[in-house]
């Protein structure tokens, strides 16, 4: 028998345990009656193991994981009837213990039950009973920590109801529950029969001067009483002597600000009493010299030698602190000796040089022999046009080397055109290069290439596609055009 569930990464633990550990496991196999009207279920209960797990799965499909259970012995058979319906533990709270079998929360006929804390009135988990008839039920609840708290209401399908305390020595009520004032609130009263100053407390009092032996009246005190917000100099009336201080009173100098803010008339400055302005000279200054001095006789520190100031120390100028000044290394780089010579002549006047001083031909010498030479290349050498333009070319293109054609321009007008090199020459001495430039003449024009071309990173060039395009192509041969190199010069050129 094979049991398939879908795979969920850390949900088959329990099947997994079993293959792993084989464990003696019980299936219990149903199989229904079709019959009409028929509540009956015939069943099959089977002690094994289940030995052996694999795993099945397919693009867009839930990953399968499939167990095979191996009967060892049959169990009992028979048949059952779904009109009576089973008891398990847990089911409306019987045997259910918060763990493996958890506690029920519903409210849908008689139960031992749970209110969770976000639902109960004591703010954490409640257990207790549900009575339900018909409609409408009750719930007697008790909170499974803390001090017990007994709760009651009863519910309609209209209403969850209010929750009632039910109290009990161990959950007393409150005074503010009860409506009661507690024995400490009491120490704020005073019984009735007390008395305030030799008048009864049955009604309200008003205490006059004349009941209270140590007071003054207000008469006695406006006559005869200097308020204390008064103030002295700005001195609160505080009830105790004043002393006055020259600070208490304006344009009075204190000692003090006298003798750190003036000086005796006696004093003398430099010989010169105090009793009217002074004016100090030089003459009274035996230390100082005098400003008359001081000009003739030195230079302010401002002044400035090339920009570096006076500041007290010797100046030492160098070339680069005067401007129209060259240094030393200077004229050594810049100027060469009178002493010198240039191909004998004396640097003391200008020398001219011409060609007999410096081991050459003259002008004219040059222009002769530049002469005789171009009339001996006139007489020997013909230059011929290396140029070759072929148009519309269509199924071969021939590139002829014997009439000295370097350069070929041709327009391709067919779709594959067959390109061959004939008539190469020349030895391992002597290179050969040839140039194409090739006109896309319709477009997507191709080119057959010779098999005896090496290309350029070993890859064949791919012509520009465009009508009227132009590629450049090169080739190379050093060995008399038996291998030619090949490369792509330009591409998709527009004139």
């Amino acid at each position: 028998m094979t049991i398939q569930v879908n795979y969920v990464p850390g949900e088959n633990a329990v099947f997994d345990s079993a293959v792993d550990s084989q464990q003696l496991v019980q299936v219990k196999v149903e199989m229904l009656d079709e019959g009409s009207n028929d509540t009956t279920v015939n069943y099959v209960l089977y002690n094994g193991y289940l030995s052996s797990v694999s795993d099945t799965s397919d693009m867009d499909q839930v990953v399968t994981r499939s167990y095979v259970f191996t009967p060892e012995n049959q169990v009992s058979a028979g048949i059952l009837d779904e009109s009576v319906v089973e008891l398990y533990r847990g089911d409306w709270g019987v045997g259910s213990n918060g763990n493996e079998f958890p506690s029920y929360q519903g409210r849908d006929g008689n139960s031992f039950v749970k209110i969770a804390a976000a639902n109960a009135p004591t703010g954490v988990d409640m257990l207790g009973i549900t009575n339900l008839d018909g409609s409408n039920g009750t719930q007697l609840v008790m909170n499974k920590t803390g001090t017990p708290v007994l709760n009651i209401r009863n519910f309609s399908t209209a209403s969850n109801g209010a929750w009632y305390k039910v109290y009990t020595s161990a959950d007393k009520p409150t005074l503010t529950e009860l409506g009661a004032a507690a024995a400490t609130d009491l120490s704020n009263y005073v019984p009735i029969t007390r008395t305030v100053n030799g008048k009864a407390l049955t009604a309200n009092i008003t205490l006059v001067a004349a009941d209270i032996s140590d007071v003054y009246s207000k008469t006695y005190i406006d006559s005869n009483i200097v308020p204390k917000v008064f103030q002295l100099n700005g001195h609160a009336l505080s009830g105790t002597a004043l002393n006055l201080v020259a600070a208490d009173i304006l344009d009075v100098y204190s000692q003090t600000q006298v003798n750190n803010t003036f000086v005796a008339k006696t004093v003398t400055v430099n010989g010169l009493s105090l009793s009217s302005n002074i004016t100090l000279t030089a003459t009274q200054l035996t230390d100082m010299a005098s400003l008359a001095f001081s000009n003739s006789t030195y230079v302010p520190k401002t002044f400035l030698i090339n920009n570096k100031p006076l500041s007290g120390t010797n100046i030492q100028l160098v070339a680069a602190d005067i401007s129209d000044v060259y240094s030393r290394t200077e004229s050594n780089g810049l100027f060469a000796l009178r002493i010198t010579t240039i191909n004998g002549y004396a640097l003391n006047s200008n020398v001219t040089l011409n060609y007999n001083d410096v081991g050459t031909y003259s002008k004219a010498q040059i222009d002769a022999k530049d002469a005789a030479l171009q009339a001996n290349i006139d007489t020997k050498v013909t230059i011929t046009q290396d140029l070759l333009t072929i148009n519309n070319v269509e199924d071969t293109l021939e590139l002829d080397m014997s009439d000295g054609k370097r350069v070929f321009k041709a327009t391709l007008t067919a779709a594959v055109t067959q390109l061959s090199v004939i008539n190469g020459s020349g030895s391992n001495l002597n290179s050969q290069t040839i140039t194409m430039c090739l006109t896309q003449g319709t477009g997507a024009n191709k080119i057959s290439w010779p098999s005896n071309v090496i290309w350029s990173y070993g890859r064949e060039p791919v012509l520009t596609f465009t009508q009227n395009s132009i590629d450049v192509i090169q080739f190379l041969t050093v060995d008399g055009g038996s291998t030619w190199y090949g490369s792509l010069l330009m591409a998709d050129l527009q004139e």
